[in-house]
């Protein structure tokens, strides 16, 4: 009886999660294997790995293991979240499967990395957004004053998803010092919290009607030593400076912060809002 030669193809692939991985329920430090599965006839030569259109190599100090037809990312991070592919050949042909978009669930975490810092006179209200990065979006919050003596937990303050706004008024000069804002969800809380220093604005000058609020970048020069006045904490390059009140009042801070480089370039007609 004669063979029967069996039909020749490029590679049919499809991509799933391991048997045992829910994937509404991933959660940042778990293990997740994606595999590919294949028929091709003859077999195929190469399996590769795209995230996002980029190749992906096995990494073993950060916790990518290609073995085969299957990747491996062990103690998943937010950063894992995207679109993954893979892509096989033989002598037929190259095939490449659908994505699989990974969805990773994760804590809190400061949508903006650098804190913001601005003079605010004592009983005036200042609105300080704080915006978090979580899976699931619905946080809790929780804010507090941090001003050297004690932590002092606050209550004026609402929030929607992953969005919370204080307002708040230093009434004395242990009013003044560092807002603190955390972010809770399912997942867990918050490891580090969002920032914003509060710092003395010049209460004397008489109020205009001009309210606005004008970013400031900081560049503090080590040349400059013959600067006068009080010693100012340095801040790391892109801290921006937010200034409230009126235009006189503006001015008088920007000179008395140790005579910062730079001036406002626009003093803008709003309430001020200041995000963390």
């Amino acid at each position: 009886m004669p063979a029967i030669s069996a039909e020749m193809n490029a590679p049919i692939i499809s991509l799933a999660l391991g048997a045992s991985i829910s994937p509404s329920n991933i959660k940042e430090g778990s293990d997740v294997y994606l595999e590919c599965n294949i028929r091709a006839n003859p077999w195929v030569s190469d399996v590769t790995w795209q995230f996002e259109d980029h190749y992906v190599v096995s990494n073993k100090s950060a916790g990518i293991i290609i073995s085969n037809q299957t990747l491996v990312l062990q103690s998943v991070r937010r950063e894992h979240r995207g679109r993954y592919r893979c892509l096989a050949g033989n002598s037929e042909g190259q095939s490449v499967s659908d994505y699989l978009h990974l969805l990773v669930q994760y804590a809190p975490v400061c949508k903006l990395s650098d804190p913001k810092v601005y003079g605010v006179a004592r009983t005036e209200v200042v609105n300080v957004t704080c915006e978090v990065e979580a899976d699931p979006p619905d946080v809790n919050f929780r804010w507090a004053l941090n001003n050297t003596l004690e932590v002092v937990n606050l209550q004026k303050w609402w929030s929607e998803g992953s969005r919370s706004v204080l307002s708040y008024t230093p009434r004395t000069l242990a009013g003044y010092g560092l807002l603190l804002c955390w972010g809770n969800n399912v997942i867990g809380g918050q490891r580090e919290p969002c920032v914003a220093k509060i710092i003395p604005a010049d209460s004397a000058v008489q109020d205009e009607s001009i309210r606005c609020e004008t970013p400031l970048k900081k560049e503090l020069e080590d040349s400059q030593e013959d600067r006068k006045g009080p010693d100012i904490i340095p801040f790391a390059n892109e801290t921006e400076v937010y200034f409230t009140g009126s235009a006189s009042e503006q001015m008088r801070q920007i000179r008395s912060i140790h005579k910062l480089a730079g001036s406002p370039t626009e003093l803008c007609q709003r309430t001020t809002d200041t995000r963390l």
